[in-house]
């Protein structure tokens, strides 16, 4: 009986030790930032309560032992040892505590310093890129689309930085109990970024998948998703050049001739959809290029109309060249 009894105290002793031990790992680094400090305050304020508990736990252990004692059952140095470690804990994380409190209200005062110098230099940010919106809703031609897309993704890239840095700040306000900073700016600079945005990210989507389309093998080329895409980019780009009306010439020229390319490739969705149906077996397309190693080129496919395409058949000579002819009537 008595073994079971030192057994359980020296599995509770170790239990506290090691919460113990937890607790001071929480309180010994001290916090680098706002957050840091406001969560240590918080776990502060729980650890007196915590070390009562886990003296509560201790203390029966102690009255155990003391009955042990009554009846001449003897213990263990090894056992004697850890309970008085045990007990020299609450004092250790008291000291321990108080010392991370003295430290951290020296520490708010340098932090707070810190976000001072920070929200000044983020004004300066934030004038920064009210211009560059500006700027670039009045900037860039359809030529000049590679660079225009790559300075679109920067900004839209330092508007979501600046952002996140907005509520940051805000967030570390609120931990001094500060006002907060109204950077409602941004969400206004987000939505008068968005569609500018919207209208570069279409151009080189669309330039982009035209090329591939009309290069790429064409059996590998999935009808019904094309023109889900150009319907899209023919509505969105028509909607664009409405939006932008009066607001930027050259958003409205750029949005028109995305509006005008994309109508012109429309004209080739009957095309495409019906050479890529899936009616359409390997042994038609063997047929037609039996004797070539060439891919059947959208490109020349393209120059048939769709009303064409109805009298109209399309095969690859025994040379590989695309050809057309009129079927019999």
């Amino acid at each position: 009986m008595h073994a079971q009894v030192y057994t359980r105290a020296r599995h509770v002793h170790e239990d506290v030790t090691q919460q113990y031990a937890s607790i001071l790992a929480r309180i010994e680094p001290r916090a680098t930032t706002e957050q840091e400090m406001q969560a240590l305050r918080e776990f502060a304020e729980i650890v007196p309560a915590r070390i009562d508990e886990l003296e509560g736990e201790r203390k029966e252990i102690f009255i155990l032992f003391e009955q042990m004692h009554q009846f001449q059952r003897p213990l263990a140095y090894k056992d004697f040892e850890l309970a008085w470690t045990t007990a020299e804990w609450p004092r250790t994380i008291r000291e321990r505590l108080a010392e991370a409190l003295y430290d951290l209200e020296n520490d708010a005062e340098k932090m707070l310093e810190r976000l001072e110098k920070q929200r000044e230099a983020f004004a300066a940010t934030t004038k920064s890129l009210v211009e560059r919106v500006r700027e670039f809703s009045q900037s860039g031609a359809w030529e000049e689309q590679d660079a225009v897309c790559e300075r679109a993704n920067a900004l839209d890239e330092a508007l979501a930085a600046a952002a996140a840095k907005a509520a940051d700040f805000n967030e570390r306000e609120a931990i001094f109990q500060f006002p907060q900073t109204d950077y409602s700016i941004y969400t206004k600079l987000r939505q008068d970024f968005e569609p500018y945005n919207n209208l570069w990210a279409m151009v080189s989507d669309f330039v982009a998948q035209r090329q591939e389309w009309l290069s790429g093998p064409f059996m590998k080329l999935n009808g019904a998703q094309i023109e889900t895409m150009v319907m899209r980019w023919w509505k969105e780009s028509f909607k664009l050049k409405r939006y932008f009306d009066r607001k930027s010439r050259n958003a409205v020229a750029v949005a028109t001739r995305l509006r005008t390319e994309v109508t012109e490739f429309k004209e080739n969705l009957p095309v495409i959809t019906q050479l890529s149906s899936k009616s359409l077996r390997k042994r038609h397309w063997d047929q037609m290029s039996e004797a070539s190693s060439c891919l059947l080129s959208l490109c020349i496919l393209l120059s048939l109309s769709s009303s064409a395409l109805t009298r109209r058949r399309v095969f690859v000579n025994k040379k590989g060249c695309c050809q057309s002819f009129l079927s019999a009537q």
